[in-house]
């Protein structure tokens, strides 16, 4: 990716957050998939789109993954700054909506 494209990004993508996700789980959107790490909190720069959001948790080992969870998230091109949280539920292992969309 150019800067300048990069740039555009940062000022008009959106930001997905996600918070206390256990480690090892597998978080993607559309094609590009992530295996959370200790320092992982989401995803930036997504363009102003439709897209499709999905996870699976993992066992402890990061061996074993449970059936794959998803929705869509749609972003108009008219919002410079979204932000979409999501707070991972240990108990009912999926993550709940906590939607706070900001517009800057």
């Amino acid at each position: 990716m150019d800067s300048e494209k990069a740039l555009e990004l940062v000022k008009q993508g959106v930001t997905l957050l996600f918070l206390d996700v256990p480690q090892y789980t597998m978080v993607a959107i559309d094609t590009q998939t992530f295996y959370v790490g200790p320092a992982f909190k989401g995803i930036k720069m997504i363009p102003p789109s439709t897209h499709f959001v999905y996870y699976s948790s993992s066992s402890r080992d990061g061996k074993e993954f449970s059936p794959i969870v998803g929705f869509f998230i749609d972003t108009g091109a008219s919002e410079s700054i979204g932000s979409l949280q999501k707070k991972y539920s240990i108990g009912s292992f999926e993550l709940l909506s906590k939607t706070a969309r900001l517009n800057c």
